[in-house]
């Protein structure tokens, strides 16, 4: 498996998972008496797809030396988009609705979700640099 494939599966494979989720009619997470549990999932599922979509990025050829706050716009906009989308999506599924805060919680997962991507990469950059020969 070449290195592009390899680090673009794991972020189709979880959008997968949120899509899927996503339509499945009436479905809410067990509340175990918190309230709003599901905006905390929503928050969730999106962190981990931001933190995968940076790491896609960060493996890119076109990307890969994009700054680090490049990589976390970037990646904090298409998961408003798809987050957005997924709401729509949402709204044909019997029992679901559209939702402004779940997008919101989407949204929210994106930026945490990528800022600790993005320090992962930095982190994995500055070692592969420390390796380096001078």
């Amino acid at each position: 498996m070449n290195s592009r494939v390899r680090s673009w599966w794991p972020v189709a494979a979880w959008a997968v998972v949120v899509l899927t989720l996503s339509s499945i009619p009436r479905f809410a997470p067990p509340s175990a008496g918190i309230p709003h549990v599901d905006k905390l999932a929503h928050f969730l599922e999106y962190a981990v797809l931001a933190l995968l979509l940076v790491r896609g990025l960060s493996f890119e050829p076109r990307t890969r030396a994009w700054p680090a706050l490049a990589l976390v716009a970037a990646a904090v906009a298409a998961i408003a988009v798809f987050g957005a989308l997924d709401e729509l999506h949402q709204s044909a599924i019997p029992g679901r609705s559209t939702s402004g805060w779940d997008w919101l919680a989407d949204s929210g997962g994106g930026v945490l979700g990528a800022a600790a991507g993005a320090r992962l990469w930095l982190r994995r950059r500055k070692a592969r640099r420390s390796h380096e020969p001078v």
